[in-house]
């Protein structure tokens, strides 16, 4: 059982690396707009580090179930 789980936290930690990843390249390519629509690229950072909380989040409660589950 625990090299399925440790398969499963390493997907995760893919998961979350290639969406920091993603967000990194997306700030490269939108870093000259800072200076002309600072403010809507401010609002798009803000919006992506909320889904990637949002991820984490999901990740966490999903784990709770899975372990409360086990439990019984």
């Amino acid at each position: 059982m625990q090299i399925k789980e440790g398969i499963k936290n390493f997907l995760v930690g893919a998961l979350v690396i290639a969406l920091c990843a993603i967000l990194a390249i997306l700030l490269i390519l939108l870093w000259p707009f800072i200076a002309v629509i600072g403010w809507f690229v401010i609002m798009l950072l803000f919006a992506a580090l909320a889904i990637l909380v949002l991820v984490v989040l999901v990740m966490i409660v999903g784990k709770s179930v899975r372990q409360s589950y086990k439990k019984r």
